[in-house]
């Protein structure tokens, strides 16, 4: 590497790396991405929310007013209520006529274990879905009771109650180290926010470049910059640099959660009682919760390998891509104008997230595999395979594949860069960036 790069590459990471901006993000991101995960789970869990909101039964059945009535009782003791149901035989226009300041009004027009479809919501504005859910599954329930005691069977009701059984399958893996608990969720969970991560890195350290590039040819400091240094060596630069300032705010976060790890799994540990595991035999494993499940199979996971290869693939997919915004950037004037040889890219990279979507779900299917070689989409789908296993000679081609693509785009995109970085006023055709590839 010539010193001349290595000042191109000084210069792109200490401008980036000592802005507010990015001290500010880098620390500020993993609190957004706890609090997204954490708020959902606290709002699904927080049962602070007493208010109440009124839905009117009018039933010309007269046959469901316990649907309602003993099913909302039961609720409120449950503290899970947040609809009161009042119980009518009017009429509608009179229901609305008496009534204001309600959520919904029900119309019972029938006998529902005959006719499923005599039921109806009415309201003035459009109610949500959680409306008409906590409706169906009140009538559901009881016009299932109503069927059952039709058939006038003593003890029907339990013996249906018995048969209605969850079953939980575990999943262990056998070691050398013996029997592990693994799970199919967190493996999918861990393979799909690695490949987000990577995706994200791509689009936004990839658009960086592109975005540096077309800054400097618009203030003209490029014409200064190419008299002492080659295009080629200023493109490698700022590819270099600006990955540096990625692998900087990964390391940070890395670091953040080593910390987060060190203090709170043995707190975990202790909360779950895994030193009375400790054994991991058959027995024992049988006789696990779910929460213990779940910690043993993310203790059980190797993170050391997950992070050492999400660094590589981060490596290899920036660099191809990055090189490929660079030569974008030089062929055009403003940032407006990159949209028409950009867009080609976020769709490939849109593509490779879409396949790693599918990956999680079919790990060893085919399509997965190629996906998984095929260096436009690699760096995102083989995270999602890593958790399943991959054998150590699918990861070495994996990788070849990917580092010699991004050798040939890297010689082609130099030879874009160093045509179009000193073309102005004109934005050109793709015929053009073909000719200045053959030049």
């Amino acid at each position: 590497m010539s010193s001349k790069i290595g000042l191109v590459i000084v210069h792109e990471y200490t401008t980036r790396v000592l802005r507010k901006r990015f001290i500010f993000i880098t620390l500020l991101t993993p609190l957004i991405m706890s609090l997204t995960f954490a708020i959902p789970m606290w709002l699904t869990l927080d049962d602070s929310d007493s208010e109440e909101r009124t839905i009117v039964v009018v039933d010309h059945s007269e046959l469901y007013a316990s649907a309602f009535i003993d099913e909302a009782k039961a609720d409120t003791a449950d503290k899970r209520s947040g609809y009161n149901y009042v119980y009518l035989n009017a009429d509608l226009e009179q229901a609305r006529a008496q009534y204001k300041q309600v959520e919904a009004f029900l119309l019972i027009t029938g006998d529902l274990t005959m006719q499923g479809n005599t039921a109806t919501l009415y309201s003035e504005k459009q109610v949500g879905n959680a409306v008409v859910a906590d409706v169906q599954k009140r009538l559901t329930k009881y016009v299932r009771q109503q069927k059952l005691d039709s058939y006038d069977i003593e003890g029907l009701r339990q013996i249906i109650a018995d048969v209605e059984s969850d079953v939980n399958v575990k999943t262990v893996r056998w070691t050398e180290q013996g029997e592990k608990i693994t799970s199919v969720d967190l493996y999918q969970l861990m393979g799909l926010l690695s490949a987000l991560l990577i995706y994200m890195f791509i689009i936004m350290y990839g658009s960086m470049v592109m975005q540096g590039v077309v800054q400097e040819k618009s203030n003209r400091i490029m014409e200064v910059m190419i008299s002492s240094v080659r295009p080629f060596d200023m493109m490698m630069g700022k590819i270099i640099g600006v990955a540096l300032v990625g692998l900087t705010q990964f390391a940070i976060w890395v670091l953040l959660l080593v910390i987060a790890a060190a203090v709170g799994m043995p707190l975990l540990s202790d909360m779950l009682h895994i030193d009375a595991l400790a054994a991991y035999d058959a027995a024992s494993l049988q006789n696990t919760t779910m929460a213990q499940d779940l910690y043993l199979a993310l203790t059980g996971m190797d993170f050391v390998e997950l992070v050492v290869l999400f660094v590589v693939y981060f490596l290899g997919g920036y660099l191809l891509y990055s090189s490929l915004y660079a030569a974008c950037g030089s062929a055009v004037d403003n940032e407006t104008d990159t949209q028409q040889f950009s867009m080609p890219i976020t769709i490939i990279v849109l593509f490779a997230m879409y396949a790693g979507i599918y990956a999680a779900q079919h790990p060893d299917s085919s399509f997965t595999w190629w996906c998984s070689m095929i260096p436009f989409t690699s760096p995102v789908v083989m995270l999602v395979r890593l958790p399943y296993d991959v054998a150590a000679w699918e990861l070495i081609l994996s990788l070849a594949v990917l580092v010699a693509s991004f050798v040939a785009t890297t010689w082609l995109a130099g030879k874009i860069y160093r045509v179009g970085v000193l073309m102005y006023g004109k934005k050109p055709s793709w015929k053009e960036v073909v000719r200045w590839i053959r030049y």
